[in-house]
């Protein structure tokens, strides 16, 4: 068990946070398909100097191509591009890509399934790209091993239910992977949990969650490093494109503030923030930080050790359920929304070990009322402690004491 990384994502030599990062995600189209993106990124790479570096495959490139309809081929005969003309990408060319960076993870290529709105939509996309996605599973290992032999290859999983999930797995058979990475934007928090609860009961061990920061997200990331996995990570390009819109996200809840010169913030409205950039500012000054890439660069490191500081504030402080509780407390301004994720949590506490039916079946059922919750709040680790604080945190101010712009 280890505490969950929290990889920086969407970042290059130019906007790269200058505080310490634990992990950077590089994808193979932006940082792999020409000479200058191969350069640029190695240069990122060297000023990040981060412990870890994971291969992404640009899965999500292919997702927003085929949202707008717009042309994509697969073949590892033509160059690998990311143009307004066309996309090619092919598993092949994803491992070439690694061979040059060298990662320490790196990701199969897959074809990201949209966010239908019916069970019926979700059925036929699902099956649609079961068959791309199983023989894209196979060429990715098979290139993995033979040009990046050494690192640690995830295999993307691509499902809405654990019914498609046993069906991908059996599919796939013979892929011998290290860890998995699955997408999160078609899934709620309850079903979240239900498919990290599923991952440990086939034991797998690694984990990784694509393109996330949300805080219900990151709750279940730490719950799971306590108590279900051995390497738990996550990335979000959040921190840089928040930034590039002017929105200020909040150390305490990941909440935003919208800091637009056009935007009135009234003076009442306090920075709590305790993080070197924004030492003695109000939220006033930064709106007023000119020029405005400045201003920009001002809010994306802001943003970086907000989330990457929430990540560690969150792990240091949330052992047990009782203790991420009072940590999540102190933080949200929204009770209502820890209420409903410390129920999941101690739901999946309790029938983490049981058939994972039972599990769905309580989850689904969304239970409700303070007895239950507790009654199912079973411990795995019963050390309590008091609140530590970690890097950049400070415990001087109670962001509930003051007046927050939300």
């Amino acid at each position: 068990m280890g505490a969950p990384i929290y990889s920086c994502a969407g970042a290059d030599a130019n906007n790269l946070p200058s505080s310490a990062i634990d992990s950077v995600l590089i994808n193979a189209l932006d940082h792999g398909s020409t000479p200058r993106k191969i350069k640029a990124a190695q240069k990122m790479l060297q000023k990040a100097n981060a412990r870890h570096s994971i291969g992404d495959s640009s899965g999500y490139q292919i997702l927003k191509r085929e949202e707008k309809g717009k042309l994509m081929t697969f073949d590892p005969n033509l160059p690998m591009k990311n143009t307004a003309k066309v996309l090619n990408i092919s598993p092949q060319q994803v491992m070439e890509a690694n061979a040059i960076h060298q990662p320490d993870i790196v990701i199969g290529l897959d074809w990201p399934i949209r966010k239908p709105d019916s069970e019926i939509k979700k059925e036929f996309e699902f099956f649609k790209k079961l068959e791309i996605n199983v023989s894209w599973a196979f060429e990715s290992f098979a290139w993995k091993n033979a040009l990046v032999p050494h690192a640690q290859y995830f295999q993307p999983l691509q499902c809405y239910t654990l019914d498609h999930l046993d069906l991908f797995l059996i599919e796939i058979r013979g892929v011998l992977f290290d860890g998995v990475s699955m997408p999160v934007r078609t899934l709620k928090p309850a079903e979240l949990a239900l498919f990290l609860v599923d991952f440990y009961r086939r034991g797998i061990t690694r984990v990784h969650l694509l393109g996330t920061s949300s805080l219900s997200d990151i709750v279940l990331c730490v719950y799971a490093a306590w108590n279900l996995f051995e390497w738990v990570s996550l990335d979000s390009t959040t921190w840089r494109f928040a930034g590039d819109k002017e929105s200020f996200i909040s150390p305490f809840d990941l909440s935003r503030t919208d800091l637009c010169a056009s935007v009135n913030v009234p003076s009442t409205a306090l920075n709590l923030c305790p993080c070197p950039f924004c030492s003695g500012r109000s939220f006033q000054s930064i709106r007023a930080i000119n020029p405005r890439r400045d201003k920009l660069q001002f809010l994306r490191e802001h943003n970086w050790l907000a989330i990457a500081n929430l990540v560690n504030d969150l792990y240091a402080n949330g052992d047990t359920i009782p203790n991420l509780e009072k940590e999540l407390r102190f933080r949200c301004w929204n009770q209502g929304r820890v209420d409903r994720l410390i129920k999941i949590l101690s739901v999946v506490d309790a029938l983490k070990d049981c058939d994972i039916s039972l599990l769905q079946t309580v989850l689904a059922s969304n239970p409700t009322g303070r007895q239950q919750t507790r009654l199912a709040g079973r411990q795995t680790s019963p050390k309590k402690r008091p609140r530590q604080t970690t890097r950049q945190t400070s415990q001087t101010s109670h962001p509930a004491d003051c007046q927050v712009a939300r």
